[in-house]
């Protein structure tokens, strides 16, 4: 199941960031793979492996476009600057 579109916010400090309660788990983003003709169309892909702390591994699997759509709104993005 690949990612192809994600809600977006953009928050000015972390005071108004989510505050993530026991139903989130954090994980550590352990890396990235870009694959080329990763989609049926044969655009690419990215998958995320990611590891929690107990060393359970896990993946998300992004579009190429999203994965661009998410650096633009950083490159952009006035108050990121």
């Amino acid at each position: 199941m690949i990612t192809k579109m994600i809600s977006t916010e953009i928050k000015e400090s972390s005071k108004e960031a989510p505050n993530y309660g026991a139903d989130y788990k954090m994980v550590k983003i352990v890396k990235a793979i870009l694959v080329a003709n990763g989609m049926e169309s044969g655009k690419p892909s990215v998958d995320l492996q990611l590891v929690d702390k107990n060393g359970n591994k896990y993946i998300a699997m992004l579009s190429g476009e999203l994965y661009k759509s998410v650096a633009i709104i950083l490159e952009n993005s006035p108050i990121l600057k």
